[in-house]
Order: C-alpha cells, then sequence, then structure tokens
C-alpha cells in the first residue's frame, strides 16, 4: 500500500514538473543556451533555439557558429560585413528580420551583413570574436557597433595588462574569465535542457541571493570584475590600443548607439555616460581616422514628436534596447555608414 501510494505521489510530481517545463518552453523562456568559452566567459550553443520574453516577444534560431543570423555563405552576396557589438547588436527584442543588419541588408542588396552581437560582450573581446570568424566567413569589412556599455564594461572589467619593459608602451590586454567550480559544471546540463530549472535559476537571480556563487548565468559576471574602477586615462588606453589592434587586421567603421532619457513634451537628454563614452570612442577614432557616426536621430525623432525608439510594452516604453522603430533608423545609419553601390545588383 505504501508503496503505491508513494508511487501515485512520484508520477503526479513528475506529470506537474513536465507540464511546468512545456509551459515555461512555450510561454517564458527557452533552455539556457549558454556554453563554457575559456576567453569570452561563455558562448552560445550552435543551433539552440532562444525563445526571448523579457523585451518583447521573439523566437530564434541560432546558426552553426552560435549568432542570430542566418547560416554563414547561404545569402551568396557580392560584399560581407562583419558587425560586433553586445546585446543591442544580437537584437533578441524584435523579430530577426525586423533587427538593424537585416534592414541595412534590404537597403543594400548586394551586400550581408553577418551579425555577431552577443549579450555582454565588451570592446575587450571583439577582436577575439573578429579573430575566429575571420577564416569561417571571409568578410572585408568590420562595424563595431559600441554603447555607453562597452566604457562601463571597461571600467569594471579585470584585465591583465602587458607593458613593453623598455618604453612602457601597452603591448597586450587579456580578460580574466573565473573558472567554472564542480559544482556549477554538475549543474550546467540541467539548465541546457530544462527551461524551468532556467527560469528559476534567473528568478533566484532577480532576487540578489548572491547566487553567482552557485549557478553559472549566461551574463559578463563570468568575466571576473574589478571593484577598483579604472579612470579615465585608462579606459583611453584601452580603447586606443584595442581600435588600433582591429585597425591593424581589418578595415573598421564605428557607429555609436547613444542612450538618452525620454522626458516628458518629447524632450531627450542623452545620459552622462553616453556622453563620456562617445566623446572617447570618436576622439580616438578621429585619432586613428576611423570612420565613426553617432546615431543622434535616435534622440533626435522623438524630440520631434515620433515615438520612442526604444522599450518595449511588456518592459518599459521609454528604456532598455532598441524596439523595431530603432532598429531602422540604426539600419538606415548603418547603410549609409557602410556607403556600398549595390545599384547593379539584381534584386530576386
Amino acid at each position: 500500500m505504501k508503496v503505491r501510494v508513494f508511487l501515485n505521489i512520484f508520477i503526479a510530481v513528475l506529470v506537474v514538473l513536465l507540464a511546468t517545463e512545456i509551459l515555461v518552453r512555450t510561454l517564458i523562456i527557452s533552455p539556457s543556451a549558454a556554453l563554457p568559452d575559456p576567453e569570452l566567459g561563455w558562448k552560445y550553443r550552435p543551433h539552440s533555439e532562444i525563445f526571448h520574453t523579457v523585451e518583447g516577444f521573439s523566437r530564434h534560431r541560432l546558426n552553426s557558429l552560435g549568432f542570430n543570423d542566418e547560416e554563414p555563405g547561404t545569402k551568396q552576396k557580392q560584399h560581407l560585413v562583419l558587425a560586433l557589438g553586445d546585446s543591442f547588436t544580437e537584437a533578441f527584442q524584435v523579430d530577426r528580420q525586423d533587427n538593424f543588419t537585416s534592414i541595412a541588408e534590404m537597403l543594400l542588396p548586394c551586400v550581408d551583413i553577418f551579425n555577431a552581437g552577443r549579450s555582454g560582450l565588451t570592446l575587450t573581446q571583439y577582436p577575439i570574436i573578429a579573430a575566429r570568424l575571420k577564416s569561417k566567413i571571409h568578410f572585408e569589412r568590420v562595424v563595431l557597433f559600441l554603447t555607453a556599455g562597452d566604457i562601463q564594461d571597461i571600467e569594471h572589467q579585470n584585465l591583465r595588462k602587458t607593458y613593453d619593459p623598455k618604453n612602457g608602451r601597452l603591448i597586450d590586454i587579456n580578460i580574466i574569465v573565473k573558472k567554472s567550480s564542480w559544482l556549477k559544471q554538475a549543474l550546467w546540463p540541467i539548465f541546457e535542457h530544462s527551461a524551468f530549472a532556467t527560469y528559476m535559476k534567473n528568478r533566484f537571480k532577480a532576487l540578489d541571493l548572491k547566487a553567482d556563487n552557485f549557478f553559472p548565468w549566461p551574463t559578463i559576471s563570468v568575466v571576473e570584475k574589478n571593484s577598483q574602477v579604472k579612470s579615465e586615462n585608462d579606459e583611453i588606453e584601452i580603447v586606443d590600443f584595442i581600435l588600433k589592434e582591429m585597425q591593424e587586421n581589418y578595415k573598421i567603421n564605428i557607429l555609436f548607439i547613444p542612450t538618452f532619457d525620454y522626458l516628458p513634451s518629447h524632450k531627450t537628454v542623452e545620459r552622462e555616460v553616453s556622453l563620456k563614452a562617445r566623446h572617447i570612442f570618436k576622439n580616438q577614432a578621429d585619432k586613428l581616422e576611423i570612420e565613426f557616426h553617432s546615431v543622434n536621430i535616435l534622440g533626435e525623432i522623438f524630440k520631434n514628436g515620433g515615438n520612442p525608439p526604444v522599450g518595449f510594452a511588456n518592459k518599459d516604453i521609454l528604456k532598455g534596447h532598441l524596439n523595431k522603430k530603432g532598429h531602422m533608423l540604426v539600419g538606415k545609419a548603418l547603410a549609409k555608414e557602410l556607403s556600398i553601390d549595390c545599384s547593379n545588383t539584381a534584386v530576386n
């Protein structure tokens, strides 16, 4: 009798867990797609499905390289451009055809823009991504999509800098990545296969219960942070080094996505952190003769009576990531920045 009762309870619990898993996968979130990476902290599992409901509502199937774009080589365009950036470039908040790289591709039918954006990436990691992809997709140009977050991340990242003992010049930068504990490694497969476990992990993190000690969050937190904030001179030195490194290996352009406060009566004010970041990036780009463009239309469009280019009804309509309108504006700016003549390209 006791065995039957125990068996009935076990089956009931199993059914509830299965039903919960199906419900969470369908309506809330997909299982974690994060895999450990010795240089980046983490990366996406190839061909994984991402169900995003935090801002907007979209479902994405990543390609074989773990990025939010079509499979490399399928577009068969005359020109191939690599787009590097953080979550603004990754653009899980909107459908793929509505993100700014896709918009620019529609405006430039002879150009394939491979989207290699990923949440939590920073300027110091872009050379790593570019080097990994160079032999796989053979791009001819790199566009860096920079935000205030890139400077904020530099402020707190734990970086190992190497200087030439003869002249004191910075010659190398290495990002210090936390090694996963045995518990993180043991739990990782659960989050890979269970949406419910991933959801509970995220909820636990949202409660700020120091859960980083137990669970492998797919965020920049796996890159070790330094409690000592860097000075602006340190930030300039790092930006200058990374841009020089990129420029030595690739033809590059920079598009800066500024951050605004969208206020009543259609007023906009660029945030101080954005102004600081824009100033640093523009000065270093000018110094190195790198094409730089700040997408200020994101603030001007709202000031002129338009709808805000950021925010979503299920999160915040005046804050956060770019919405469809914002992506349209950045996509047009990207097409203009690339300045590639596709007039002789036949459109299917």
